[in-house]
């Protein structure tokens, strides 16, 4: 692992993985650029080219610059250490969670993509500290995925299943010394 010892894991995102992820943003841009070109030219389905063409402009245009500021972004993307987690792997991460707050860890499969989910004991109070685009974002993905927050393989250099074991490790330690 990148830089692990017994007290502490630091992760940071792979460069490669990134910037594949921003050659694919980039190519879903440029659809989008083109079915609103499309729109524009065909009269019968013109205002669905059009929107679909905006929409993918939009989203893939903010995930685009997101993936562009991961790129240049010396900041790690997961630590574990005897705080808790914290996550800071994607655009809705929220920054460190303490083992105490920590209700379940599980690995699973969502839509073929691997996820490291952590379930609190007060999802409230931790959307509440959030700031309000990141909390509306992440109310949104609540009803797709299986956890409060969820940690990706997309940008990491190590498989999820080893980071997943070192968390729970260390959950593990915190939940048996507590009464």
């Amino acid at each position: 692992m990148e830089a692990y010892n017994e007290n502490e894991l630091v992760i940071h995102s792979s460069p490669k993985k990134v910037f594949v992820l921003v050659l694919a943003a980039l190519a879903f841009v440029v659809a989008g650029g083109f079915l609103f070109w499309v729109g524009l030219t065909d009269e019968e389905e013109s205002a669905v080219l059009m929107v679909v063409g905006i929409i993918s402009i939009v989203f893939f245009g903010l995930c685009l610059l997101y993936l562009v500021f991961q790129l240049f972004n010396k900041k790690p993307s997961l630590i574990v250490n005897d705080e808790g987690v914290t996550d800071n792997s994607s655009a809705i991460s929220g920054g460190l969670i303490p083992w105490q707050d920590i209700e379940e860890i599980i690995l699973y499969d969502y839509m073929g993509q691997r996820f490291i989910g952590l379930n609190l004991y007060d999802t409230e109070a931790y959307l509440a500290r959030q700031k309000s685009m990141t909390r509306m974002l992440m109310k949104a993905n609540r009803g797709l995925v299986k956890a409060t927050v969820n940690i990706t393989q997309a940008s990491l250099p190590y498989p999820l299943e080893e980071v997943y074991e070192v968390m729970m490790n260390k959950w593990e330690n915190v939940h048996l010394r507590q009464p």
